[in-house]
Protein backbone atom coordinates (compact mmCIF):
# COMPACT_ATOMS: atom_id res chain seq x y z
CA UNK A 1 0.00 0.00 0.00
CA UNK A 2 1.41 3.39 -0.91
CA UNK A 3 0.40 7.05 0.52
CA UNK A 4 -0.95 8.59 -2.34
CA UNK A 5 -1.85 12.35 -2.20
CA UNK A 6 -4.08 13.96 -5.43
CA UNK A 7 -4.00 17.77 -5.76
CA UNK A 8 -7.44 19.15 -7.31
CA UNK A 9 -10.86 17.97 -7.30
CA UNK A 10 -11.57 17.79 -10.78
CA UNK A 11 -12.68 15.34 -13.07
CA UNK A 12 -9.03 14.20 -13.36
CA UNK A 13 -8.79 14.08 -9.46
CA UNK A 14 -11.88 12.49 -8.83
CA UNK A 15 -10.87 9.60 -11.62
CA UNK A 16 -7.28 9.21 -10.05
CA UNK A 17 -8.02 9.13 -6.89
CA UNK A 18 -11.14 6.04 -7.58
CA UNK A 19 -8.86 4.25 -9.16
CA UNK A 20 -5.83 4.06 -6.78
CA UNK A 21 -8.26 3.69 -3.66
CA UNK A 22 -9.79 0.48 -5.65
CA UNK A 23 -6.07 -0.50 -5.52
CA UNK A 24 -5.94 -0.08 -1.69
CA UNK A 25 -3.78 2.81 -1.66
CA UNK A 26 -4.10 5.19 1.14
CA UNK A 27 -5.40 8.35 -0.77
CA UNK A 28 -5.70 11.72 0.48
CA UNK A 29 -7.93 14.30 -2.10
CA UNK A 30 -6.88 18.01 -1.44
CA UNK A 31 -9.61 20.86 -2.93
CA UNK A 32 -9.10 24.40 -2.61
CA UNK A 33 -12.77 25.04 -3.26
CA UNK A 34 -15.72 23.82 -0.97
CA UNK A 35 -17.12 21.57 -3.71
CA UNK A 36 -15.80 18.84 -5.28
CA UNK A 37 -16.30 18.08 -9.22
CA UNK A 38 -14.17 21.73 -10.76
CA UNK A 39 -15.66 22.56 -14.66
CA UNK A 40 -18.27 19.76 -14.33
CA UNK A 41 -20.25 21.97 -12.77
CA UNK A 42 -19.82 24.81 -15.02
CA UNK A 43 -20.39 28.85 -13.44
CA UNK A 44 -23.50 29.39 -11.50
CA UNK A 45 -24.64 33.08 -10.99
CA UNK A 46 -27.49 34.27 -9.31
CA UNK A 47 -28.96 31.00 -9.14
CA UNK A 48 -28.46 30.28 -13.18
CA UNK A 49 -25.74 27.81 -14.42
CA UNK A 50 -23.87 27.57 -17.47
CA UNK A 51 -22.11 24.66 -18.88
CA UNK A 52 -18.96 26.22 -19.71
CA UNK A 53 -17.88 23.25 -22.01
CA UNK A 54 -20.29 20.67 -23.54
CA UNK A 55 -21.89 18.48 -21.44
CA UNK A 56 -21.77 15.67 -23.98
CA UNK A 57 -19.26 13.00 -24.22
CA UNK A 58 -17.81 10.76 -27.20
CA UNK A 59 -16.45 6.78 -25.80
CA UNK A 60 -18.93 5.73 -23.17
CA UNK A 61 -16.70 2.85 -22.82
CA UNK A 62 -13.83 5.12 -21.44
CA UNK A 63 -16.49 6.09 -18.62
CA UNK A 64 -17.98 2.58 -17.94
CA UNK A 65 -14.47 1.29 -17.49
CA UNK A 66 -13.42 4.12 -15.01
CA UNK A 67 -16.62 3.12 -12.75
CA UNK A 68 -16.00 -0.73 -13.52
CA UNK A 69 -12.89 -0.28 -12.40
CA UNK A 70 -13.38 1.80 -9.30
CA UNK A 71 -16.37 -0.23 -8.00
CA UNK A 72 -20.01 -0.71 -8.72
CA UNK A 73 -20.76 -0.70 -13.02
CA UNK A 74 -21.64 2.96 -13.88
CA UNK A 75 -25.38 1.65 -14.83
CA UNK A 76 -25.61 0.79 -11.04
CA UNK A 77 -24.56 4.38 -10.40
CA UNK A 78 -25.67 6.86 -13.12
CA UNK A 79 -27.95 6.95 -15.78
CA UNK A 80 -25.88 7.81 -19.84
CA UNK A 81 -28.31 8.05 -22.92
CA UNK A 82 -27.73 9.02 -26.58
CA UNK A 83 -27.15 13.00 -27.23
CA UNK A 84 -28.62 14.98 -30.24
CA UNK A 85 -25.65 16.21 -32.73
CA UNK A 86 -24.46 19.84 -33.45
CA UNK A 87 -25.82 22.53 -35.55
CA UNK A 88 -24.08 24.53 -37.83
CA UNK A 89 -24.93 27.98 -38.86
CA UNK A 90 -23.37 29.00 -41.83
CA UNK A 91 -22.51 33.12 -43.41
CA UNK A 92 -24.53 31.96 -46.78
CA UNK A 93 -28.15 31.28 -44.22
CA UNK A 94 -27.59 27.21 -44.54
CA UNK A 95 -28.16 25.56 -41.53
CA UNK A 96 -26.74 21.59 -41.10
CA UNK A 97 -28.18 19.40 -38.28
CA UNK A 98 -25.03 17.08 -37.87
CA UNK A 99 -26.34 13.58 -36.39
CA UNK A 100 -24.24 11.74 -33.85
CA UNK A 101 -23.27 7.93 -33.82
CA UNK A 102 -24.24 6.99 -37.63
CA UNK A 103 -22.63 7.27 -41.42
CA UNK A 104 -25.83 6.92 -42.77
CA UNK A 105 -27.66 9.39 -40.70
CA UNK A 106 -24.93 12.16 -41.40
CA UNK A 107 -24.85 11.14 -44.65
CA UNK A 108 -28.63 11.98 -45.16
CA UNK A 109 -27.98 15.26 -43.57
CA UNK A 110 -25.34 16.55 -45.91
CA UNK A 111 -27.27 15.73 -48.91
CA UNK A 112 -29.75 17.19 -47.66
CA UNK A 113 -28.38 20.57 -46.58
CA UNK A 114 -25.29 20.73 -49.52
CA UNK A 115 -26.73 18.79 -52.43
CA UNK A 116 -24.13 16.08 -52.30
CA UNK A 117 -22.19 14.17 -49.69
CA UNK A 118 -18.17 15.10 -49.71
CA UNK A 119 -18.18 14.94 -45.70
CA UNK A 120 -18.49 11.69 -45.22
CA UNK A 121 -15.44 10.34 -47.61
CA UNK A 122 -13.21 12.75 -45.58
CA UNK A 123 -14.34 11.64 -42.45
CA UNK A 124 -13.84 7.88 -43.38
CA UNK A 125 -10.58 8.72 -44.64
CA UNK A 126 -9.46 8.77 -40.72
CA UNK A 127 -10.25 5.17 -39.76
CA UNK A 128 -6.81 4.26 -40.07
CA UNK A 129 -5.71 6.99 -37.82
CA UNK A 130 -8.64 6.03 -35.38
CA UNK A 131 -6.99 2.51 -35.39
CA UNK A 132 -3.38 3.88 -35.04
CA UNK A 133 -4.16 6.13 -31.83
CA UNK A 134 -6.40 3.49 -30.27
CA UNK A 135 -4.18 0.52 -29.97
CA UNK A 136 -0.59 2.41 -29.15
CA UNK A 137 -2.37 5.41 -26.51
CA UNK A 138 -6.05 4.31 -25.11
CA UNK A 139 -5.80 0.36 -24.99
CA UNK A 140 -2.12 0.46 -23.28
CA UNK A 141 -0.61 2.84 -21.41
CA UNK A 142 0.99 6.06 -23.69
CA UNK A 143 4.44 5.82 -22.77
CA UNK A 144 5.53 8.71 -25.02
CA UNK A 145 6.56 9.13 -28.41
CA UNK A 146 8.28 5.92 -28.79
CA UNK A 147 5.14 4.38 -29.10
CA UNK A 148 4.69 5.28 -32.56
CA UNK A 149 7.01 3.08 -34.75
CA UNK A 150 7.91 4.23 -38.47
CA UNK A 151 4.84 3.11 -39.99
CA UNK A 152 2.27 4.55 -37.43
CA UNK A 153 4.01 7.97 -37.66
CA UNK A 154 3.45 7.99 -41.39
CA UNK A 155 -0.07 6.65 -41.02
CA UNK A 156 -0.47 9.80 -38.66
CA UNK A 157 1.28 12.26 -41.30
CA UNK A 158 2.75 13.78 -37.92
CA UNK A 159 4.54 16.58 -39.90
CA UNK A 160 0.78 17.78 -41.38
CA UNK A 161 -0.41 20.57 -39.76
CA UNK A 162 -4.60 21.38 -39.66
CA UNK A 163 -3.77 24.23 -42.33
CA UNK A 164 -3.31 21.50 -44.64
CA UNK A 165 -7.26 20.93 -44.66
CA UNK A 166 -7.26 22.46 -47.88
CA UNK A 167 -9.58 23.11 -50.90
CA UNK A 168 -7.64 19.90 -52.51
CA UNK A 169 -9.21 17.72 -49.83
CA UNK A 170 -12.66 19.42 -48.97
CA UNK A 171 -13.98 21.67 -52.14
CA UNK A 172 -16.80 22.91 -50.15
CA UNK A 173 -15.58 25.91 -47.99
CA UNK A 174 -18.66 25.28 -45.00
CA UNK A 175 -17.10 21.72 -44.88
CA UNK A 176 -13.58 23.24 -44.17
CA UNK A 177 -15.29 25.24 -41.46
CA UNK A 178 -16.75 22.83 -39.47
CA UNK A 179 -13.03 21.43 -39.43
CA UNK A 180 -10.97 24.33 -38.62
CA UNK A 181 -13.44 26.29 -36.66
CA UNK A 182 -13.44 24.27 -33.04
CA UNK A 183 -9.77 24.27 -33.54
CA UNK A 184 -9.86 28.30 -32.93
CA UNK A 185 -12.80 27.62 -30.36
CA UNK A 186 -10.20 25.24 -28.56
CA UNK A 187 -7.50 28.14 -28.97
CA UNK A 188 -5.35 25.97 -30.68
CA UNK A 189 -3.39 27.68 -34.75
CA UNK A 190 -4.13 25.87 -37.61
CA UNK A 191 -0.16 26.18 -38.64
CA UNK A 192 0.99 24.17 -35.36
CA UNK A 193 -1.87 21.33 -34.42
CA UNK A 194 -1.94 18.17 -36.02
CA UNK A 195 -4.13 17.38 -38.40
CA UNK A 196 -4.85 14.27 -37.33
CA UNK A 197 -6.77 15.31 -34.52
CA UNK A 198 -9.50 15.63 -36.89
CA UNK A 199 -10.09 12.19 -36.40
CA UNK A 200 -12.37 13.41 -33.86
CA UNK A 201 -15.25 13.79 -36.47
CA UNK A 202 -14.99 9.94 -37.19
CA UNK A 203 -15.42 9.11 -33.65
CA UNK A 204 -18.06 10.80 -32.96
CA UNK A 205 -19.67 9.85 -36.16
CA UNK A 206 -19.09 6.29 -35.20
CA UNK A 207 -19.58 6.05 -31.13
CA UNK A 208 -22.07 9.12 -31.26
CA UNK A 209 -22.45 11.64 -28.18
CA UNK A 210 -23.46 10.97 -24.71
CA UNK A 211 -25.12 12.36 -21.84
CA UNK A 212 -25.17 11.61 -18.00
CA UNK A 213 -27.82 11.86 -16.16
CA UNK A 214 -27.49 15.42 -14.55
CA UNK A 215 -24.92 16.13 -16.88
CA UNK A 216 -21.49 17.51 -15.60
CA UNK A 217 -23.11 18.01 -11.62
CA UNK A 218 -24.39 14.82 -11.94
CA UNK A 219 -20.95 12.91 -13.12
CA UNK A 220 -19.31 15.07 -10.30
CA UNK A 221 -21.78 13.71 -7.53
CA UNK A 222 -21.60 9.73 -8.80
CA UNK A 223 -17.55 10.44 -8.63
CA UNK A 224 -17.68 11.67 -5.18
CA UNK A 225 -20.26 9.07 -4.15
CA UNK A 226 -17.96 6.87 -5.32
CA UNK A 227 -14.63 8.05 -3.45
CA UNK A 228 -16.70 8.06 0.00
CA UNK A 229 -17.22 3.95 -0.80
CA UNK A 230 -13.53 3.87 -1.59
CA UNK A 231 -12.97 5.69 1.62
CA UNK A 232 -10.96 8.17 0.54
CA UNK A 233 -9.45 11.33 2.68
CA UNK A 234 -11.24 14.35 1.04
CA UNK A 235 -9.95 18.03 2.55
CA UNK A 236 -12.48 20.64 0.82
CA UNK A 237 -10.97 24.38 1.13
CA UNK A 238 -7.18 23.13 0.98
CA UNK A 239 -5.40 24.30 -1.42
CA UNK A 240 -1.77 22.27 -2.15
CA UNK A 241 1.30 24.44 -3.49
CA UNK A 242 4.22 23.14 -3.74
CA UNK A 243 5.70 19.05 -4.09
CA UNK A 244 8.10 18.17 -1.41
CA UNK A 245 11.05 15.90 -2.10
CA UNK A 246 14.35 14.75 -0.55
CA UNK A 247 17.03 13.34 -2.36
CA UNK A 248 14.90 13.51 -5.78
CA UNK A 249 12.28 11.39 -4.05
CA UNK A 250 8.60 12.49 -3.30
CA UNK A 251 8.31 12.89 0.78
CA UNK A 252 4.92 15.10 0.57
CA UNK A 253 2.83 18.44 -0.10
CA UNK A 254 3.08 21.46 1.14
CA UNK A 255 -0.51 23.10 1.26
CA UNK A 256 -2.67 25.48 3.47
CA UNK A 257 -2.75 22.99 6.36
CA UNK A 258 0.57 22.37 6.52
CA UNK A 259 2.49 19.03 4.82
CA UNK A 260 1.21 16.16 4.01
CA UNK A 261 3.29 13.21 3.52
CA UNK A 262 3.30 11.34 0.55
CA UNK A 263 5.06 8.61 -1.57
CA UNK A 264 3.38 9.79 -4.75
CA UNK A 265 1.79 12.49 -5.55
CA UNK A 266 -0.80 13.16 -8.33
CA UNK A 267 -0.98 16.97 -9.57
CA UNK A 268 -4.92 17.45 -11.27
CA UNK A 269 -4.34 21.46 -10.80
CA UNK A 270 -5.11 23.53 -13.64
CA UNK A 271 -1.76 25.14 -12.17
CA UNK A 272 1.80 23.64 -11.92
CA UNK A 273 3.19 22.97 -8.25
CA UNK A 274 5.80 26.09 -7.38
CA UNK A 275 8.96 25.93 -7.89
CA UNK A 276 8.14 23.36 -10.53
CA UNK A 277 9.30 24.01 -14.42
CA UNK A 278 6.49 25.47 -16.43
CA UNK A 279 5.98 22.85 -19.58
CA UNK A 280 6.45 24.06 -22.89
CA UNK A 281 3.33 25.23 -24.86
CA UNK A 282 2.06 25.84 -28.29
CA UNK A 283 0.67 29.24 -29.71
CA UNK A 284 -3.05 29.60 -28.72
CA UNK A 285 -5.82 31.85 -29.99
CA UNK A 286 -8.24 31.68 -26.26
CA UNK A 287 -11.48 31.88 -26.89
CA UNK A 288 -14.07 34.52 -25.15
CA UNK A 289 -17.60 33.71 -23.78
CA UNK A 290 -20.75 35.76 -23.06
CA UNK A 291 -23.47 34.22 -20.93
CA UNK A 292 -26.77 34.64 -21.47
CA UNK A 293 -29.81 34.59 -18.66
CA UNK A 294 -32.74 34.15 -21.72
CA UNK A 295 -36.29 35.52 -21.35
CA UNK A 296 -39.64 33.87 -20.07
CA UNK A 297 -40.55 31.59 -23.24
CA UNK A 298 -37.31 31.72 -25.12
CA UNK A 299 -37.57 30.07 -29.10
CA UNK A 300 -36.25 26.49 -28.92
CA UNK A 301 -32.05 26.46 -29.30
CA UNK A 302 -30.43 23.58 -30.34
CA UNK A 303 -28.25 22.07 -27.47
CA UNK A 304 -24.72 23.24 -29.27
CA UNK A 305 -24.82 25.74 -32.07
CA UNK A 306 -21.61 26.65 -34.11
CA UNK A 307 -22.27 29.34 -36.21
CA UNK A 308 -19.52 29.75 -38.78
CA UNK A 309 -19.34 33.32 -40.06
CA UNK A 310 -19.25 36.58 -38.35
CA UNK A 311 -21.81 36.89 -35.98
CA UNK A 312 -23.09 40.23 -36.33
CA UNK A 313 -24.86 38.89 -39.73
CA UNK A 314 -26.05 35.99 -37.89
CA UNK A 315 -27.12 37.27 -34.25
CA UNK A 316 -26.69 40.80 -32.33
CA UNK A 317 -23.30 41.26 -29.95
CA UNK A 318 -21.67 43.91 -29.08
CA UNK A 319 -18.57 43.49 -30.61
CA UNK A 320 -16.53 45.97 -32.96
CA UNK A 321 -15.00 43.55 -36.23
CA UNK A 322 -10.88 45.22 -36.19
CA UNK A 323 -11.49 45.37 -40.04
CA UNK A 324 -13.15 45.10 -43.06
CA UNK A 325 -11.82 41.66 -43.77
CA UNK A 326 -11.97 40.17 -39.55
CA UNK A 327 -14.61 36.94 -39.62
CA UNK A 328 -15.62 35.28 -36.41
CA UNK A 329 -17.38 31.95 -35.32
CA UNK A 330 -19.24 31.77 -32.24
CA UNK A 331 -20.37 28.63 -30.61
CA UNK A 332 -23.39 28.08 -28.33
CA UNK A 333 -24.48 26.21 -25.73
CA UNK A 334 -28.06 26.14 -24.03
CA UNK A 335 -29.01 24.58 -20.93
CA UNK A 336 -32.66 24.85 -19.71
CA UNK A 337 -33.80 24.22 -16.34
CA UNK A 338 -37.98 24.47 -14.41
CA UNK A 339 -36.47 28.07 -13.53
CA UNK A 340 -34.65 29.41 -16.61
CA UNK A 341 -32.91 28.89 -19.84
CA UNK A 342 -29.78 30.42 -20.27
CA UNK A 343 -26.87 29.69 -23.29
CA UNK A 344 -23.08 29.95 -23.29
CA UNK A 345 -21.81 32.25 -26.63
CA UNK A 346 -17.98 31.47 -27.18
CA UNK A 347 -16.80 33.90 -29.30
CA UNK A 348 -13.40 33.19 -31.61
CA UNK A 349 -12.09 35.59 -33.93
CA UNK A 350 -9.55 35.05 -36.02
CA UNK A 351 -7.22 38.56 -35.86
CA UNK A 352 -6.60 37.80 -31.75
CA UNK A 353 -3.18 37.97 -31.47
CA UNK A 354 -1.85 34.92 -30.53
CA UNK A 355 -0.19 33.53 -27.19
CA UNK A 356 1.32 30.38 -25.01
CA UNK A 357 -1.01 28.77 -23.26
CA UNK A 358 0.20 26.17 -20.18
CA UNK A 359 -0.74 22.66 -20.54
CA UNK A 360 -0.42 20.63 -17.07
CA UNK A 361 -0.09 16.87 -16.90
Amino acid sequence: MVQVVVVGGGFAGLSVAARLAKLHHQVTLLEASDRLGGGLHGVEIDGTRWDLHSPLVTLPGVFRDLFRKSGRPMDKTLGLEHGPGRRHVFADGTTLDLPMGNRGDQHEAVTEAFGDDAWSPFVDGYADTWEVLRRRSLDVVLEGPEAFDRAARSTLEIRRMMRSINRRRLSDERLRKIVLDPVRHEGLDRGSTPQFLAMWHWVERNFGRWRFEGDGPGLAAALERRLTERKVTVLRGVAGHRVLRTDGHVTGVEADDGVHDAEVVVWCHRTMPQGDPQPPGIPAVPASRTLLRLAEDPPELAPETLVHANPRSCCTARRRARGPSSTAAARTRSTRSPASASTCVTWCWNDTTSHRPRWWR
